[in-house]
């Protein structure tokens, strides 16, 4: 059954902007609401579930891996891979 709303939209900014004015709940990364949570201006809901969402790091496939490269890739695996014991 489809699930009908009075706005919707394909913006991260544009979400949390109506998240903030109260419009309703938004789904999005914790990173990138950290400030807004901290404040108080957000508050969590549904605490306890946690999305399975992927995370895709593309480049061209012609592109030499640079040492900065390589650092960006080691240090998002890292931080967001599976096995890290979220």
């Amino acid at each position: 059954m489809p699930i009908g709303s009075r706005f919707s939209a394909n913006s991260g900014h544009a979400l949390r902007q109506a998240a903030l004015a109260g419009m309703g709940v938004i789904h999005h990364a914790e990173e990138l609401l950290a400030d807004d949570l901290a404040s108080g201006r957000l508050v969590r809901v549904l605490a306890e579930w946690r999305s399975e969402r992927p995370l895709h790091i593309l480049y061209a496939p012609d592109r030499r891996i640079t040492p900065k490269l390589r650092s960006f890739l080691d240090f998002t695996t890292s931080r967001f891979s599976r096995e890290r014991g979220s």
